[in-house]
């Protein structure tokens, strides 16, 4: 993406739908081949060595996960989930099972954000709100109040924790 597509985003005049798009990862980004060039970098010996002890650490806890991950496809595929599935003569279980994991994920043509489909625009969602609810927030507004939330209506009109209605 260009970094101008922040721009245009924050632009509702522009773009007054929000693009739809998946959550990030909850593993995070990782920049692990990153060169400085032109910088002398210092350390003790002792630095060094802990962090090449770390570093082992960290790989020796990812062997015993990738084992523990292993064993339990193992028996996933061997006892649970293939034992009564009927398969022809040249697939064995064992393939199916295993070739989900072995087959690595192909790659999707990224899409644009502003190519994207959309969500409804704020005003599309109030003209989707049930007519009761609607009425509540036009009277609240007219009062120079906040609207009932949607939580408030679902809690016999109680505001959800959190949520304020103008009285």
């Amino acid at each position: 993406e260009e970094p101008e597509v922040v721009s245009e985003l924050l632009d509702i005049e522009q773009t007054p739908k929000k693009p739809q798009y998946p959550l990030a990862s909850e593993a995070g980004l990782c920049l692990w081949a990153c060169e400085f060039t032109g910088l002398q970098w210092t350390s003790t010996a002792e630095a060094q060595r802990l962090l090449v002890a770390r570093l082992l650490e960290m790989y020796e806890e990812q062997l015993i996960k990738e084992g523990m991950l292993r064993a339990m496809q193992t028996y996933v595929c061997d006892k649970m989930l293939f034992s009564q599935l009927h398969v022809d003569r040249q697939t064995t279980c064992k393939n199916l099972c295993w070739g989900s994991f072995k087959d690595t994920p192909s790659k999707r043509k990224h899409v644009k954000l502003l190519d994207r489909d959309t969500e409804n625009s704020f005003e599309e969602r109030v003209e989707n709100l049930s007519v009761n609810k609607r009425m509540k927030r036009e009277g609240n507004l007219q009062k120079g109040g906040e609207p009932v939330s949607e939580q408030a209506d679902e809690a016999g009109g109680q505001p959800a924790e959190g949520w304020r209605t103008c009285q």
